[in-house]
């Protein structure tokens, strides 16, 4: 009998994306899947569109929820799922014919990562390949080594009984981070990791997710607060916790001063802020590169290095040297 695959989407003012979403489900090669729409309160034709495909396909599956965030609607879609395995599809994406049947063929493992494609809106397309390779020693320091921690939950196949096991659920009261945080919680407890080398999940990239996140600051500490938490389980199951933890808070680091310098505020406000990150990161007792002037200087640069306004930079360099 065939393993179901459970495929979850959660959508917001989807219209002019979502068919071709459900359209790539429908033309999978392998059949044993639902898909599994959550309606996040769209205020245009989403959910009616949805709706059509379900009374076609018993296999599409829709609902709808005022409008309380994509983590809420994850979170309902994963309660709601009856799969061996499940992925999450955002509305605005697609996936190759061969999506589940690429993945049903390899060695399954907890974790399951395969290559994507970027398609951005001038028609410039970007593809990311995996090596097909199934890790289950140390998993977590080859997962980190390959710079795979901080993806979006996308192009990633998840084995339920992990998820459940586990009691894996995205964060709720995040409005920033929440995927970073669900995947860093994930591959803390996953005893292997599959990387499946075909390009299979269709990216559509936008400026809209930049934007809102600029706007969302607000729960900053809250995320740190739980990040560092996070970060800390990570070095008690890791041999080589130093150097994870240095990675690991050096990237928190670069993605929040990076979103604070494109941000719109004032400049003194962005200073306070950048001062209050840095403070916060030198206080976690892993940040070891952080104890001498060399090491501040270093990290000072692998942050810089990322940034393209001078003044900022500048500013941030004072702080943190």
């Amino acid at each position: 009998m065939n393993k179901l695959f459970s495929i979850i989407v959660p959508a917001y003012n989807a219209s002019s994306t979502i068919a071709q979403c459900i359209e790539s489900v429908l033309g999978q090669d392998f059949n044993d899947w639902e898909l599994i729409i959550i309606d996040d309160g769209s205020n245009d034709n989403t959910y009616d569109i949805c709706s059509s495909y379900s009374k076609i396909d018993k296999r599409v599956l829709c609902f709808k929820q005022d409008n309380k965030g994509v983590s809420v609607a994850r979170n309902i879609g994963i309660a709601l799922s009856k799969g061996d395995y499940l992925t999450f599809l955002d509305a605005d994406d697609w996936l190759e014919p061969d999506f589940i049947e690429a993945f049903m063929k390899s060695k399954m493992a907890d974790i399951n990562i395969c290559g994507y494609r970027e398609v951005y809106p001038d028609g410039k397309v970007k593809c990311e390949w995996m090596p097909n390779t199934l890790y289950s020693e140390n998993p977590l320091d080859t997962y980190t080594v390959r710079n795979s921690y901080f993806r979006t939950p996308w192009a990633i196949v998840f084995k339920k009984s992990f998820l459940a096991t586990n009691n894996l659920h995205f964060f709720e009261n995040l409005s920033w981070g929440e995927d970073t945080m669900y995947l860093l919680c994930a591959t803390v407890k996953a005893k292997d990791i599959n990387f499946v080398s075909s390009v299979l999940y269709d990216y559509r990239y936008t400026d809209v997710g930049l934007t809102n996140s600029l706007k969302r600051h607000n729960n900053m500490v809250q995320f740190l607060d739980i990040y560092s938490d996070t970060v800390k389980d990570v070095a008690n199951r890791s041999p080589h916790a130093s150097s994870m933890m240095n990675e690991l808070i050096l990237f928190l680091a670069i993605i929040l001063l990076n979103e604070i310098v494109q941000s719109d505020r004032p400049m003194p406000e962005k200073k306070d802020i950048i001062s209050h990150i840095h403070q916060y990161l030198r206080q976690l007792p892993f940040i070891f590169i952080c104890r001498t002037k060399v090491g501040r200087i270093r990290y000072a640069a692998a942050i810089l290095s990322r940034i393209f306004s001078v003044n900022i930079a500048y500013q941030i360099y004072r702080i943190i040297v």
